[in-house]
């Protein structure tokens, strides 16, 4: 049986969109860290936060992007869409839409995407010309959304690969490298 095709827009999300936004976010704790809502409004602010928003105007998809304070690195976070529209490009188009943005902001930066064992998204943006990293190549700020809070990834344990699974893609800056 195949999917129907759904048609969504993408926006940047508004304030009034938090509640739904943080429940689409929260429902799926294995594939990504949970948000406050402080937080989500900070991305917001910075303008790093989009939705997908079915004809309806009910919020189907979510992806936002930090960055990271010390190193003053990007870092896309995992986008999540509604089990019931899954399949459907949505996580791509968010993702594809988020890069963009980061990229008119932070010219001159790479993009990183950590990636954790439970994570959907490597195909994704492995397609979208991310590359794997060496860890011991990224600031130790990023090891601490590890899940595993007994290993706490390679900025603990010094393995690469941790133990743990988690594998950190960039995408290189546009243009000249620095």
């Amino acid at each position: 049986m195949s999917k129907e095709t759904i048609s969504i827009t993408i926006q940047p999300t508004a304030t009034e969109d938090i509640p739904d936004a943080l429940g689409l976010i929260n429902s799926v704790p294995e594939a990504v860290l949970p948000l406050t809502e402080q937080q989500l409004q900070q991305r917001i602010d910075a303008g790093l936060s989009y939705v997908a928003k079915n004809e309806e105007g009910t919020i189907v998809g979510h992806q936002s992007a930090i960055v990271w304070e010390q190193s003053g690195i990007p870092e896309i976070g995992s986008a999540v869409v509604a089990e019931e529209c899954r399949g459907n490009g949505i996580s791509t188009r968010l993702k594809t839409t988020v890069i963009k943005r980061v990229q008119s902001l932070y010219p001159d930066k790479p993009i990183v995407a950590f990636t954790e064992a439970a994570s959907k998204s490597r195909g994704i943006v492995q397609r979208l010309n991310f590359e794997p990293v060496s860890m011991d190549s990224i600031p130790e700020e990023f090891f601490g959304v590890c899940p595993k809070s007994e290993d706490r990834c390679y900025g603990k344990t010094k393995s690469s690969p941790p133990d743990c699974g988690c594998v950190i893609f960039m995408l290189k800056p546009k243009g000249k490298a620095k």
